[in-house]
């Protein structure tokens, strides 16, 4: 955990980092990172895309996957 305090600003970024990635994945499960990175904020049967793009712009707010080689990682 990395925190900057910064008074002047009233501004939070989130990220975490998750052992995984591309060099971590099975012959038969290869680019399973990827997807998962494309399709992060893609929606789900209970919400749809848009209304996690909604959400989130109402929020000043962005969600964002980071795929890797060593690991993958989300972002807010």
């Amino acid at each position: 955990v990395l925190l900057r305090p910064s008074r002047s600003t009233a501004l939070v970024s989130v990220r975490a980092a998750f052992l995984g990635g591309s060099r971590a994945e099975l012959p038969k499960h290869q680019g399973l990172t990827e997807l998962f990175a494309r399709t992060w904020s893609g929606g789900t049967q209970a919400r749809k895309e848009a209304d996690i793009f909604e959400s989130t712009e109402a929020l000043a707010t962005s969600l964002n996957a980071v795929p890797g080689r060593h690991s993958i990682g989300l972002s807010m």
